[in-house]
């Protein structure tokens, strides 16, 4: 696991749940069919962004649990 200098472990962890709920969310509101692209394209534009140690593990995550 990556190490955040700005926040505390139990804030890194709050912070990866809270966006692992938001994005098992939107993949659980799509059709079934549709889930594993969205996840696909969700990791894929989580591994560009500079800062998203916190988001690509909330979207792996959240894809494991919605598909």
């Amino acid at each position: 696991m990556l190490e955040d200098k700005t926040l505390s472990p139990e804030q890194a962890d709050a912070e990866r749940q809270d966006i692992q709920n938001d994005v098992k969310t939107y993949l659980d509101a799509l059709p079934p069919a549709e889930r594993q692209a969205a996840a696909n394209r969700l990791q894929a534009d989580a591994r560009s962004w500079e800062d998203g140690a916190h988001a690509s593990i909330a979207t792996r995550n959240a894809d494991a649990d919605s598909v």
